[in-house]
């Protein structure tokens, strides 16, 4: 045996194992993904709104104002406000953390499906230098 073939063994060896490791890694992002809640894309935030009472504080100075929630979302082009009880802020900032994990969950499976690919190409050239 060759000292060029037994690297190229050895070389495949390791590929080999990295594989596996990343396919391992890869069905456990899957399933992560596949426990992940509902989602949402978004934020939520609190601001002071005016009531529109002629009477109220809020009328007479422009600094103060009735604390509300609001959740806003980009969609085509265009950004929807939402105003929210206390309840629905709580399950809509439950839904964007969820939106935000699915987002690091999407990130690291491209990274891994990457280095697969790129090991599959390797494994593909060592074959492809024996002949």
């Amino acid at each position: 045996m060759t000292v060029r073939r037994l690297t190229c063994e050895i070389a495949c060896q390791m590929s080999r194992r990295r594989q596996v490791l990343l396919l391992r890694k890869r069905a456990a992002l899957l399933d992560r993904l596949r426990s992940l809640p509902n989602v949402m894309r978004g934020n939520v935030y609190r601001r002071l709104r005016r009531c529109g009472r002629a009477g109220c504080a809020c009328a007479r100075d422009k600094r103060l104002g009735h604390p509300a929630l609001q959740v806003s979302v980009s969609q085509r082009g265009r950004t929807r406000t939402r105003h929210l009880s206390p309840a629905q802020a709580s399950v809509v900032e439950q839904w964007v953390s969820s939106y935000r994990l699915l987002w690091g969950l999407v990130e690291e499976l491209t990274a891994v499906n990457l280095e697969l690919l790129a090991l599959d190409g390797a494994a593909d050239a060592a074959e492809g230098s024996d002949g």
